[in-house]
């Protein structure tokens, strides 16, 4: 519980860090400013299989210079084969390799937990690449992966994912 002040903090900060501002070209990227986000991450630990999470939530992006972009996506997680659930926070930066295709480095904060085991409650710090491939001007597609650092226990996990943006 001592991490949790903390965490609601950089959790709010990174998911207003791309918010603001208007953007700055006219091709269809510009129209990932707004999306709603979904994406499916197995996760390992150490010991092996730790459980498929289900996660959603709301992106935000904003074009920082002329091919390199600032996006932050607040989103809730579920593990059905666990039974853990979690928040948190995305901040990627994309660098545009053309019109269809991005190069992403991920910046993440977490917190995960079993059903209702608040004193159980993880915290978590993570970082990877991705690749975002954007077919058409509503729809892009994600492959990513990222080690995370569990503050809690002190140990890592890998997990590689999936995500489906559609722009609103």
């Amino acid at each position: 519980m001592r991490y949790f002040p903390l965490t609601l903090l950089a959790l709010f900060l990174m998911s207003t860090a791309a918010q603001a501002g208007e953007p700055q070209s006219d091709t269809h990227v510009t129209e990932t400013e707004k999306a709603m986000v979904v994406g499916i991450s197995p996760m390992m630990d150490a010991e092996g299989y730790f459980g498929t999470f289900l996660w959603a939530g709301p992106m935000w992006g904003k074009e920082i210079s002329k091919k390199v972009w600032l996006m932050a996506n607040p989103y809730g997680k579920f593990s059905p084969d666990s039974g853990y659930w979690g928040l948190g926070v995305t901040t990627t930066f994309e660098w545009m390799l053309g019109e269809y295709v991005g190069i992403d480095l991920l910046f993440e904060v977490g917190h995960e937990q079993h059903l209702d085991d608040f004193r159980g409650a993880s915290v978590g710090l993570g970082a990877g690449p991705g690749i975002t491939f954007y077919p058409c001007d509503s729809l892009f597609v994600g492959l990513y992966g990222t080690v995370n650092w569990n503050l809690m226990e002190m140990s890592a996990n890998a997990n590689p994912g999936l995500a489906l943006g559609f722009t609103l």
